[in-house]
């Protein structure tokens, strides 16, 4: 795999960032993992429906699932939750970093991306089993 080029960034004017940004926009991108995984986990169910799993093991599998979709969740509040208390004068080059990424998308998005502060806190922390 490539990792991202240098161009990604050549609409960037300022080099460094605030960490608080960098870590809630790393906040947002764990929380729309977190909804590509609970539209995965409506897919399989429907395929269990269907009678596309049948064994015992398909079912300890899907809720690894479960639980990896609380995890990005609970991982996400606790970024956002820390994006709030970091001091504003705590600024971070990002670009080094992301240039190990191979996702361009996601690269741009961690460097120059605005933030939106209205993460969703709808979904809970609490272990859901099927």
């Amino acid at each position: 795999m490539s990792t991202v080029s240098q161009s990604v960034f050549l609409d960037d004017r300022h080099e460094e960032k605030s960490a608080a940004q960098i870590v809630a926009v790393m906040s947002q991108e764990m929380r729309r993992l977190a909804a590509v995984v609970e539209d995965l986990q409506t897919l399989i169910g429907n395929l269990v429906v269907a009678g596309g799993f049948s064994s015992s093991s398909s079912v300890v599998q899907l809720q690894q699932l479960d639980l990896l979709r609380q995890e990005l969740s609970g991982l996400s509040d606790f970024s956002n939750s820390m994006s709030a208390i970091m001091p504003v004068d705590w600024k971070i080059n990002a670009r080094h970093a992301v240039q190990n990424l191979t996702l361009v998308d996601l690269s741009r998005r961690l460097v120059s991306s605005p933030i939106n502060h209205l993460v969703d806190r709808s979904i809970h922390n609490d272990l859901e089993l099927f």
